[in-house]
């Protein structure tokens, strides 16, 4: 049985902290396939067990191989139920406003992240 290594290619990865930034590059930038991709990212946050914080985090690969990331962070979710509702509705419309955005470029949205290995 042969191994083949495999090269380890660097691939920039142009980031943005804000939808609309994000969204302006979309539109500007060709993509590789029309696929951007879509998802909530949880973390916990060190030395506060309980505490996790949300973001948005939205991936697209340009047609020149970057990789178009967006991650907005939402907020921290204590695991309590008013104060946590509000940072997922917060989510959400991030959400709501990059899938109205794609539509309109006639963009698929999917789940996931496009990350480099």
């Amino acid at each position: 049985m042969a191994f083949v290594r495999v090269k380890e290619v660097e691939m920039p990865v142009i980031r943005f902290n804000y939808p609309d930034e994000y969204i302006e590059e979309l539109k500007k930038e060709s993509l590789e396939k029309p696929i951007v991709r879509l998802t909530n990212l949880q973390r916990p946050i060190e030395k506060v067990a309980p505490l996790r914080s949300l973001s948005v985090v939205s991936t697209a690969k340009a047609a020149t191989g970057d990789i178009i990331r967006l991650e907005h962070y939402c907020g921290q979710l204590w695991g309590l139920g008013k104060e946590d509702k509000r940072i997922w509705e917060r989510a959400e419309a991030i959400h709501e406003e990059i899938k109205k955005a794609c539509q309109d470029l006639d963009l698929e949205v999917r789940a996931g992240i496009y990350e480099t290995i």
